[in-house]
């Protein structure tokens, strides 16, 4: 069995944050951005440890075939127990929101990315059942939906909250982070590039 010990999470961080260094420094990127990059490395961290892991091995001789791990029925959806939707819909969610906050990007294209990244994670998961023969794993199409409609409802709710939040909070406040992040909020609320304007914050 192998749990998210420091043989995944060391290399999977040190990769993490070389990109987003190094693209934050080319950038010229303000310290409140690498504020956003720590709380969104948490949340990867999170969203590895509980989509992956643990990953039992011990049952590779049991292994059948690949179809026997495969549920293609959406009807299965309704026998789902509401901690498991629940569940499901809670990982994808931040995901949406948080990239606003690190990657420069406008609503739609965050949408796109987001979508894409939920959906990978059931076919990360079909890989490693083909190369690993692991048999307590499954490829199942419900969670590729709850999982793509978990961020799909984040990114909305982002969308509502900037809406409002940009008429009650002051641009002008003296926190360099809330002035960040009510920044995002105003260009996620007017349909712009999410980090457009953030690297004039004093």
């Amino acid at each position: 069995m192998y749990t998210y010990g420091y043989l995944f999470y060391i290399p999977i961080n040190v990769i993490y944050v070389s990109i987003f260094a190094i693209k934050g420094i080319l950038k010229k990127r303000k310290k409140e951005y690498y504020f956003f990059i720590l709380i969104f490395g948490i949340y990867l961290n999170f969203f590895i440890e509980k989509a992956f892991f643990p990953i039992f091995t011990d049952g590779a001789s049991y292994y059948v075939t690949l179809s026997n791990y495969i549920n293609l029925d959406i009807t299965n959806l309704f026998q789902y127990t509401p901690y498991q939707i629940i569940g499901n819909l809670l990982l994808t969610f931040p995901l949406g929101i948080l990239m606003a906050f690190i990657i420069d990007s406008n609503n739609s294209v965050r949408i796109g990315i987001s979508v894409l990244f939920s959906a990978l994670i059931e076919f990360i998961q079909l890989s490693m059942i083909f190369s690993l023969h692991l048999i307590d794993v499954f490829f199942d199409i419900n969670d590729i939906i709850l999982n793509v409609v978990g961020c799909l409802l984040g990114n909305f709710l982002f969308y509502i909250f900037c809406k409002i939040y940009i008429h009650i909070q002051n641009s002008q406040c003296r926190n360099s982070v809330i002035r960040y992040f009510y920044q995002v909020c105003y260009n996620c609320a007017n349909h712009k590039s999410s980090l457009y304007g953030t690297d004039l914050i004093q």
